[in-house]
Formats: structure tokens, sequence, C-alpha cells
């Protein structure tokens, strides 16, 4: 009786059954090419690859999952997507890169990158991490390792170079200026005028730039000083 019962058990009467799938054995994305150059990402393992997973994940929810890896001391140079990222560290730690300070990062820490947010990492710890990388919009980041949503040509610490730059040739234009090449060259001046005179030119600048400030307001940046 009881097997007569179970032939007309189809496949949506029976209890489901949970799937297990080992990291080691999904598919893994090492680099890219950008514009011909190879760009290495550490060890990438995109969820959507694996055919069971990728239907088990609704589509509808367009969410994108992967396991990224970066071996003790190797560098992901600092990048920019396009879309949001939710970043999640797991095992051991990574150092995170991109905003000028280099901030230690452990597992349970969650990282929240929007679009254009430089970032990078370097594995820490003594076997490098493990992390979660989730997107939840288009597609995953290196989803289709030919057209990947990652842009690597850009210097996150571009303005830093640019402003210690400016302020090499200005030290260099103050230090042929004339007053200060008096100072040095004429011994009548005294250490006490030396700090006199200073103080008067310090008194006359700190006015200038108040007199710079009360006149931007009026102007709206249509004026020319």
């Amino acid at each position: 009786m009881s097997n007569v019962l179970m032939s007309h058990v189809t496949e949506y009467d029976r209890k489901p059954e949970f799937s297990l799938y080992h990291r080691a054995d999904m598919e893994t994305i090492k680099s890219i090419k950008e514009n011909g150059i190879e760009k290495l990402l550490g060890e990438v393992k995109n969820f959507r690859a694996n055919e069971e997973i990728n239907r088990f994940i609704p589509e509808q929810a367009r969410l994108a999952v992967s396991w990224v890896r970066l071996a003790k001391n190797e560098k992901l140079d600092v990048h920019v997507h396009p879309i949001s990222s939710l970043y999640i560290i797991c095992e051991v730690e990574a150092i995170l890169l991109g905003d000028g300070v280099d901030r230690r990062a452990v597992p349970g820490d969650v990282i929240c990158i929007p679009p254009g947010a430089d970032h990078g990492f370097i594995g820490a710890g003594d076997n490098g991490y493990w992390g979660l990388s989730i997107q939840f919009e288009e597609r995953g980041l290196y989803e289709d390792p030919s057209k990947p949503l990652v842009t690597f040509d850009q210097d996150p610490y571009a303005y830093y170079h640019q402003l210690k730059a400016h302020n090499a040739r200005y030290i260099e234009r103050y230090q042929d200026n004339k007053i200060f090449t008096a100072f040095a060259k004429d011994k009548t001046f005294s250490e006490a005028k030396k700090s006199l005179f200073l103080d008067y030119l310090q008194i006359l600048s700190d006015q200038f730039q108040k007199m710079v400030l009360l006149r931007s307001p009026p102007c709206q940046g249509s004026c020319r000083l």
C-alpha cells in the first residue's frame, strides 16, 4: 500500500532539501584586462557562475555575490565601480585603501562602497583574507570578465600630488623673494628686528585676507581680484 502511495508523490510534494557548495569548487577569476593591461584581482568567485546557485537566486532581485580573496601582502590596486557594492570581511584581515588613510578591516566588518568611490585592498594576517562582494543592480562586478564593471585608471591621490607640487613651487618662489633674501644676506638685521618685521607682515597679510573674504559674497562668482 505504501508503495502505491509513494508512486503518486511528485517532486513538488517532497520535502525540500538543502544543497551545499564548497568555496574551493567554485569557478575562480584571478585577473582581467583593461585597455590590454592585465589587472590582478586576487581571487574572485562569482556565485552566479554556478548554475545551481544562479537558479536559486531570484533573477528579479538581481543579487550578485562573489567570494573574493587576497593572499598575504597581495594588493588589489585602488579602483572605482559604476555601481554600489557591499563588502563583508569574513576571514582574517584586510587593509582598506583609497581615502588617503589605510584602514584595517577585520572579520564582521561591512564596507559600503558607493559608485565612484576610490577603494582597494591588501591581504593582511598570516594567510590573507576572504570576503564577500555583493551588488544589487545590473550584474556582478566580474560576472562578465570581458566587460568588468571596474576602472583602474584613476589615481586616488592625484589631488594630493597636485597640492604637493603646487606647494613645492610656492616654497621655491618665496625662497627667492627679496624680503627673505635680504634677511639671509644682510647681517645688520638682528633677530629681534626680523621678528618684529615678520609680525607686522603677518598683520598685513591677515587684513588682506579679510578684505578678500569681504569682497567674495557680493561677487557671486563673477568678480575678479
